[in-house]
């Protein structure tokens, strides 16, 4: 599994559609990628050719006495000859193109389109396109709609059965309730009570989307799929379940799948099934595309942390920046000034692309950056006065953002720390940030470290917390949040100061 993230207009379905394009088309001029490499098989002979076609394709009609051939699923049609011409292409061509036979190897599936799979009326034998047909394949095989059933059942809690009694042979939804009979002895009783289901294509268009996209895996497809935004139309823990379906099958069924997602439900189902799972993460940059991979170990280390797995930390995946505050009530306020001063300042367009991320503790913060970090992901942290308490966690925090703790850095720290710690000053610092740091050289020192902080992503909150921003009121924590917001706390001009950086593009 191959799952390709990014914000949006990032270019990950234009990828998708690049990738198909140029093994298609032979003077395909593709927008997102410059090589692209294939590993693929050989056919030293029409013998050879034709044992693959039958192994992985289907039979059509034969065409001057010549044998003929179809994908199991989309277009084409090829004889050895013809379909060994196109196989094996040019060592020198600047991309793997396949014409006739790029069907055979790869079917691509755009956003939204995926309900054809599983609409309309099966249609039966080659003449009709049956062989090349999920719905087709699904009547000749009462295994595959078995397994469609139980899937259908597990994740909409429906059962669907394919109605073979009636004259349309279309998917229908629930229980039939009637004993099913042998094939060639049909009943009125079990061909009325199939024809009183609503068929499938009357239903919401997430699960005909679904079942789509199940029929189209199930259907002895070519080897490599390529599906825009296979989880269109469903909700969270639909596109969890299909996640969780999809690996699992695809695994086992020995597809290569490359997905283009904006749900990070999708990709955790993913990583549920166990199948190895890259992640390739797409930033637009100008008019330039830049992919990072993270390798299926890597994002194992991630889901190895059970307070990363149970986080947001990977919806940071499909967004530019990621801020990692110490707890829920920051990230709420602190989102609100920053929503606040975007929009007055008309960049809501760039603080969309801004995730904030609880961290559960300052002690946690610098392991969610790094880990945003292996994503690939620019992170930033939010962090209490207090944080100068620990050298060690102030430093890791600054490596977690991918900062430099610096010698100027460590100077000013000894110079503004001294003076608290030998006077036992700790307890009105916390409350009261820069206020309460000893005058002179102390503060000089701390006004200097917010500033250098601040540069690297480290943001310090200068009157010592939240709570800070406005002590007319005895509250602390979540309560003070919803306070502070209704009275328009966030709206000041120290907030919209500190918020200002996480609109930095």
């Amino acid at each position: 599994m191959t799952a390709i993230v990014g914000g949006n207009n990032a270019g990950k379905s234009q990828l998708l559609r690049d990738i198909a394009m140029v093994i298609a088309h032979q003077d395909a001029v593709p927008k997102t990628i410059t090589a692209l490499q294939v590993t693929r098989p050989t056919a030293d002979s029409d013998e050879a050719a034709a044992e693959w076609l039958d192994a992985n394709a289907s039979v059509a009609q034969p065409q001057n006495g010549q044998p003929q051939w179809i994908p199991n699923v989309g277009g084409g049609i090829v004889n050895a000859n013809h379909f060994r011409m196109f196989f094996q292409y040019s060592a020198d061509r600047p991309f793997p193109w396949m014409g006739s036979a790029a069907p055979f190897f790869v079917h691509s599936a755009s956003a939204g389109s995926l309900a054809q799979y599983a609409f309309g009326n099966a249609p039966m034998g080659l003449l009709q396109g049956g062989a090349m047909n999920p719905l087709g394949q699904l009547y000749r095989d009462g295994d595959l709609e078995a397994e469609l059933n139980t899937l259908t059942q597990e994740t909409f809690g429906e059962s669907v059965v394919l109605d073979r009694a009636n004259a349309e042979f279309r998917l229908r939804v629930g229980e039939v309730g009637v004993p099913v009979p042998p094939l060639n002895r049909p009943t009125r009783d079990y061909a009325d009570a199939v024809m009183r289901l609503p068929i499938l294509d009357e239903q919401g268009d997430g699960m005909r989307s679904f079942i789509g996209l199940a029929l189209l895996v199930m259907a002895r497809p070519p080897r490599v799929l390529l599906i825009d935004e296979p989880e269109a139309f469903l909700h969270p823990g639909q596109a969890r379940a299909l996640g969780r379906w999809l690996g699992k099958a695809a695994h086992d069924r020995g597809l290569q799948v490359i997905i283009a997602t904006h749900d990070r439900d999708l990709l955790l189902g993913l990583l549920e099934a166990n199948a190895p799972v890259n992640v390739s993460r797409i930033v637009r940059e100008g008019n330039l595309n830049r992919l990072s991979q993270l390798p299926p170990e890597e994002i194992q280390q991630v889901w190895a942390d059970p307070v990363l797995r149970y986080s947001n930390v990977l919806q940071g995946l499909f967004h530019r920046q990621v801020v990692v505050c110490e707890s829920d009530g920051d990230c709420r306020f602190f989102g609100a000034a920053l929503d606040d001063l975007a929009v007055t300042t008309n960049r809501r367009a760039i603080a969309d692309d801004v995730l904030f991320v609880p961290g559960g503790g300052k002690q946690r913060v610098a392991g969610i950056a790094r880990a945003l970090g292996r994503l690939k992901v620019r992170s930033r942290a939010v962090v209490d006065f207090d944080v100068f308490r620990s050298k060690d966690m102030l430093r890791e925090i600054i490596e977690g953002v991918d900062g430099v703790w610096t010698e100027e850095i460590a100077a000013d720290y000894v110079t503004m720390v001294q003076p608290i710690q030998s006077g036992a000053l700790w307890d009105q610092v916390k409350p009261q940030g820069l206020a309460a740091v000893p005058a002179g050289g102390p503060n000089a020192a701390a006004q200097r470290l917010l500033v250098a902080l601040r540069g690297v992503g480290v943001h310090v909150v200068p009157v010592g917390e939240m709570e800070g921003f406005d002590r007319s009121q005895s509250l602390h924590g979540a309560a003070w949040v919803s306070n502070a917001i209704e009275s328009g706390v966030h709206k000041s001009r120290g907030l919209r100061d500190f918020a200002e950086p996480f609109l930095s593009t």
